[in-house]
Protein backbone atom coordinates (compact mmCIF):
# COMPACT_ATOMS: atom_id res chain seq x y z
CA UNK A 1 0.00 0.00 0.00
CA UNK A 2 1.47 3.41 -0.52
CA UNK A 3 0.23 7.30 -1.12
CA UNK A 4 2.06 9.26 -3.95
CA UNK A 5 2.73 12.85 -3.73
CA UNK A 6 1.84 13.10 -7.59
CA UNK A 7 -1.66 12.19 -6.49
CA UNK A 8 -2.51 12.98 -3.21
CA UNK A 9 -6.38 12.33 -3.02
CA UNK A 10 -5.79 8.83 -3.64
CA UNK A 11 -3.73 5.55 -2.04
CA UNK A 12 -2.56 2.25 -3.85
CA UNK A 13 -3.17 -1.34 -2.85
CA UNK A 14 -0.37 -3.06 -4.77
CA UNK A 15 0.03 -6.43 -5.94
CA UNK A 16 2.87 -8.67 -7.85
CA UNK A 17 2.65 -7.40 -11.95
CA UNK A 18 3.77 -10.51 -12.83
CA UNK A 19 0.91 -12.53 -11.65
CA UNK A 20 -2.78 -12.10 -13.36
CA UNK A 21 -3.93 -11.08 -10.10
CA UNK A 22 -5.25 -7.21 -10.91
CA UNK A 23 -6.48 -8.87 -14.75
CA UNK A 24 -8.92 -10.69 -12.82
CA UNK A 25 -9.65 -7.99 -10.30
CA UNK A 26 -10.80 -6.14 -12.77
CA UNK A 27 -13.28 -8.82 -14.29
CA UNK A 28 -14.65 -9.28 -11.74
CA UNK A 29 -15.25 -6.03 -10.13
CA UNK A 30 -14.46 -3.86 -12.84
CA UNK A 31 -17.64 -1.54 -11.99
CA UNK A 32 -16.44 -1.34 -8.43
CA UNK A 33 -12.56 -0.49 -8.10
CA UNK A 34 -10.22 1.26 -10.59
CA UNK A 35 -7.09 -0.18 -11.18
CA UNK A 36 -3.90 1.16 -12.55
CA UNK A 37 -2.30 -1.02 -15.13
CA UNK A 38 -1.90 -4.76 -13.58
CA UNK A 39 -0.24 -4.02 -10.70
CA UNK A 40 -2.73 -1.61 -8.50
CA UNK A 41 -6.28 -0.79 -6.94
CA UNK A 42 -6.78 2.80 -6.92
CA UNK A 43 -8.13 4.15 -3.33
CA UNK A 44 -9.95 7.38 -3.16
CA UNK A 45 -9.02 9.41 0.23
CA UNK A 46 -12.52 11.32 -0.82
CA UNK A 47 -14.52 7.86 -1.02
CA UNK A 48 -15.48 5.11 1.83
CA UNK A 49 -13.42 1.91 0.93
CA UNK A 50 -15.28 -0.48 -0.60
CA UNK A 51 -14.70 -3.30 1.73
CA UNK A 52 -16.26 -6.23 0.21
CA UNK A 53 -14.87 -6.25 -3.08
CA UNK A 54 -11.20 -5.13 -1.25
CA UNK A 55 -11.60 -8.49 1.18
CA UNK A 56 -11.69 -10.34 -1.66
CA UNK A 57 -9.29 -8.88 -3.76
CA UNK A 58 -6.97 -9.41 -0.53
CA UNK A 59 -8.13 -12.62 0.26
CA UNK A 60 -7.49 -14.48 -3.68
CA UNK A 61 -4.16 -12.36 -3.32
CA UNK A 62 -3.65 -14.48 -0.33
CA UNK A 63 -4.42 -17.94 -2.17
CA UNK A 64 -2.63 -16.72 -5.08
CA UNK A 65 -0.46 -19.81 -4.92
CA UNK A 66 -2.77 -22.40 -4.58
CA UNK A 67 -5.26 -20.74 -6.91
CA UNK A 68 -3.43 -19.76 -9.81
CA UNK A 69 -4.57 -22.58 -12.20
CA UNK A 70 -8.14 -22.32 -11.51
CA UNK A 71 -10.22 -20.12 -13.62
CA UNK A 72 -11.01 -16.70 -12.19
CA UNK A 73 -9.07 -17.80 -9.10
CA UNK A 74 -11.74 -19.96 -7.87
CA UNK A 75 -13.64 -16.71 -7.08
Amino acid sequence: MDWKLKSPSNYYLFFNCQTKLVDIFRELYGEELVFQGNRAIVLSLSKPLPETAIKSCLELALAYQQCKNLPLLGA
